[in-house]
């Protein structure tokens, strides 16, 4: 499927959405009637054009941060920035952010880099020493449950096997 610009998405996936909780109840959301039509998502890298909703995405991301650590300040003065960097960031490191877009929305983005263990490390096969890391990885609530996460995470470990590199981190942060 060709977007309204020309350009080809990376992947593409249909998909229902999946009953989901309801932020702060315990009451789900209604599911979709089971003969609804298809959602399709698709994955590009990113691109300028959907900076409004990556910076939507980034705000989410930066705000569930903030929740956990106190140090973290408010994304109203961070996540355009954080965006930014992020690009910069990856030009810089190998790295990629891939979008997941519906509706010409991100609805969800990944951002992996190439890093490597420090320099002179020994006690690691040189073949090990590089390895993909997921830095941001967020998809927008309302779609939580219906699978995009995955498609991301597939796309990175697709990008990272093309370069490759024999693995990927991916580190949390919790309470």
């Amino acid at each position: 499927m060709r977007r309204h610009d020309g350009r080809q998405p990376i992947s593409n996936y249909a998909f229902k959405r999946t009953a989901e909780l309801a932020l702060g109840s315990n009451r789900p959301y209604a599911p979709q009637p089971l003969n609804a039509a298809l959602d399709v998502m698709e994955i590009y890298e990113y691109d300028p054009s959907y900076r409004t909703s990556a910076v939507e995405l980034m705000a989410l991301l930066q705000e569930h941060e903030r929740s956990l650590c106190s140090d973290r300040p408010p994304s109203t003065e961070v996540s355009e920035a954080q965006l930014d960097y992020l690009v910069r960031t990856c030009e810089a490191c190998e790295g990629k952010i891939f979008l997941a877009v519906m509706n010409e929305r991100a609805v969800g983005v990944i951002v992996v880099v190439v890093d490597h263990v420090h320099e002179g490390t020994q006690h690691v096969y040189p073949k090990y020493q590089k390895f993909g890391l997921i830095t941001d990885f967020v998809v927008a609530e309302v779609y939580r449950g219906t699978a995009i996460a995955g498609a991301l995470m597939g796309k990175a470990e697709e990008y990272c096997t093309k370069l490759g590199l024999s693995s990927v981190r991916l580190s949390v942060l919790r309470a």
